[in-house]
């Protein structure tokens, strides 16, 4: 007959078992979410600077082609970081502040970049043929504002169109 000693309990060898079976699964676990969370930086950075792209492009192919002048750059061959338009009597101003690019018209100031990009560098010349409607070729270098892991410098991306008025 068997008698109850009242002892219960995990052996030296179970605890060990389940402590290292445990630790693999965390580490599993953790490396699964660090993964994870660089995808989403990754996508976040990608998606922002893209609708950022196709944001400026349209704004700028809009603006300029229902503009009545192309104030500044004045001149064709000229070439300025500051793009200056004439649409319905009023000035509508396009330049970069603090990173970021606005549009200024009517004495108000537009953030026209999300809060996932920057704007590196913006550049616009105006060229045209004598006779013809003035043409403003534009650079506009864009600077995601995530910083994935274990990358030294952020992802960028230039963008460059030609428009001119209608």
């Amino acid at each position: 007959m068997k008698t109850d000693t009242g002892q219960s309990g995990f052996t030296l060898v179970e605890f060990l078992l389940y402590t290292g079976l445990l630790t693999v699964v965390i580490m599993v676990v953790s490396m699964m979410f660090s993964s994870i969370t660089e995808i989403q930086i990754e996508s976040e950075s990608t998606s922002a600077i893209s609708q950022d792209e196709s944001f400026l492009v349209n704004r700028f192919a809009y603006d300029i082609r229902r503009a009545e002048d192309i104030l500044l750059p004045a001149r064709e061959g000229d070439s300025s970081s500051t793009l200056q338009l004439r649409i319905d009597g009023e000035t509508y101003q396009y330049a970069i502040i603090d990173g970021n690019l606005f549009l200024t018209t009517g004495g108000e100031s537009y953030r026209l970049n999300g809060d996932g990009t920057s704007v590196a560098s913006v550049q616009f010349q105006r060229f045209g043929n004598p006779g013809g409607l003035p043409t403003v070729r534009y650079t506009i270098q864009l600077v995601s504002t995530a910083l994935k892991p274990g990358e030294s410098a952020p992802r960028t991306q230039t963008v460059s169109a030609t428009v001119s008025l209608r």
